[in-house]
């Protein structure tokens, strides 16, 4: 006997949206400290070298504390990342029906209950637009996370069905983010060059000592987009094989969530609504 699911309407159960806007919640902290940390990186690498004649031997100061600065807001950063991805890993396996697990991303179930009381009680407004909309709504909310999963489909086919909308929304956004990261560094080096003219030995070390954070955030950013790329890569193998279970796949996926590589919200504002509907003309589309 074939065993239809209810994905399509436990995910809109009220515990499943509390864990979704808390784990929505945390990436929007992560993206405005990602945003101070390319501000504070900018700040150092093309202000200072401007008014370094001002204010002299304090310019090596203020490098060293907007580098700490930078490590601080980083590690914040990338615990909110840790912890938005363990509520995503949460909503996936409670949503799923997985077996039930005390460890997500290495935090345990009663501390994530703890954090989704403070988040949910500290901003209600927040949380009661976004459990009453869904992606394509105005505002966005975390109804109707996965779209298109027909009751239908067995349980299985349901499960795949909603891990591949996973690596596709991530893809297609990443596509984006990565020709805006190149188009930044293109800037950066065009700027470079013309600071660098004609100037001293002097100023040019300091310009370079003053762009060091930029430069490591720079490798570092390049480096989580080769392994998110070949997480998606291994994405699109692993859901070629029909064999695989989906507890397998499920694990690239929280590996990839981990990562504290993180798209501009600005991205998500103007593409999310077009990549919901092409998966809504999928559904209607048969060939």
């Amino acid at each position: 006997m074939r065993i239809i699911n209810s994905i399509s309407d436990r995910q809109n159960e009220l515990d499943l949206l509390q864990t979704q806007f808390c784990a929505r919640h945390l990436y929007d902290v992560a993206t405005v400290l990602n945003y101070i940390t390319w501000g504070l990186c900018i700040a150092s690498s093309m202000v200072l070298p401007l008014i370094s004649n001002t204010i002299g031997a304090y310019s090596i100061i203020i490098i060293a504390i907007i580098s700490v600065a930078n490590l601080a807001v980083g590690f914040k950063s990338e615990r909110f990342v840790k912890l938005g991805a363990a509520y995503k890993m949460r909503f996936d396996y409670k949503l799923y029906q997985f077996e039930e697990c005390n460890d997500y991303q290495g935090i345990t179930l009663k501390k994530l209950k703890q954090i989704a009381v403070k988040i949910i009680h500290r901003y209600p407004k927040s949380y009661e637009k976004a459990i009453m909309h869904n992606g394509t709504d105005k505002p966005k909310g975390v109804k109707d996370w996965y779209v298109g999963i027909s009751k239908e489909l067995s349980q299985e086919e349901a499960i795949k069905k909603c891990q591949e909308q996973n690596g596709f929304f991530d893809k297609e956004i990443m596509k984006i983010a990565w020709w805006v990261f190149i188009g930044i560094i293109g800037v950066s080096i065009i700027l470079i060059g013309i600071f660098c003219r004609e100037k001293t030995v002097e100023s040019i070390a300091l310009f370079v000592l003053s762009c060091s954070a930029l430069i490591i955030l720079i490798i570092k950013e390049i480096y989580r987009f080769v392994q998110a790329y070949s997480t998606y890569y291994f994405m699109d193998r692993v859901n070629e094989e029909s064999d695989i279970p989906a507890k397998i796949r499920q694990k690239v996926i929280d590996d990839r969530r981990k990562l504290n590589l993180i798209t501009p919200n600005i991205i998500y504002h103007f593409k999310t609504y077009k990549l919901h509907s092409l998966l809504k003309a999928e559904e209607h589309t048969q060939i």
